[in-house]
């Protein structure tokens, strides 16, 4: 079931654990925060649930925003010169019309300046490994579709 899987805390599917949590799983205002490297510094992200629901039939919805209170990221010009103040996330599963099938979004919006790093193959390698945990606990049946990206940029 997927809300069994993809427990706020459990973060296995994205491959980064968190160095450390706050809160009650699965309760909005839990926190789980991250070691992430730039540009040869370490920084520490940390994640605010805002948002977790769920229904009987494992249906799920966790929204996410970044900690506030993270710093600014800031990516020199000769690796591609953009600053990263922020996002927003909303990672959802829910059953379709189809029986026995599930659909899993993955969401993100980004705050940020100059030209973005491309996280595509990151979410997409995450959403594979939900499929791959899904599978070795006998939740998932049948055949998946790859997942896939789509991109859109807002010029500010």
């Amino acid at each position: 079931m997927l809300t069994r899987s993809l427990k706020v805390f459990n973060t296995g599917w994205t491959g980064l654990p968190p160095v450390s949590v706050s809160g009650t799983d699965d309760v909005p205002g839990a926190t789980r925060t991250f070691n992430i490297t730039a540009n040869g510094t370490s920084y520490e992200l940390t994640e605010l649930l805002i948002q977790w629901s769920a229904k009987p039939d494992g249906s799920f919805q966790q929204r996410y925003r970044q900690n506030p209170k993270t710093p600014v990221v800031t990516i020199p010009a000769a690796q591609g010169g953009y600053s990263y103040h922020g996002y927003w996330a909303t990672l959802k599963g829910q059953q379709t019309l189809v029986p026995n099938e599930t659909s899993i979004l993955y969401n993100v919006y980004r705050c940020d300046i100059g030209v973005p790093f491309n996280t595509a193959p990151a979410h997409e390698s995450s959403i594979a490994n939900i499929s791959s945990i899904l599978s070795k606990e006998g939740e998932l049946t049948g055949v998946s579709i790859t997942p896939f990206s789509t991109l859109s940029l807002v010029a500010g």
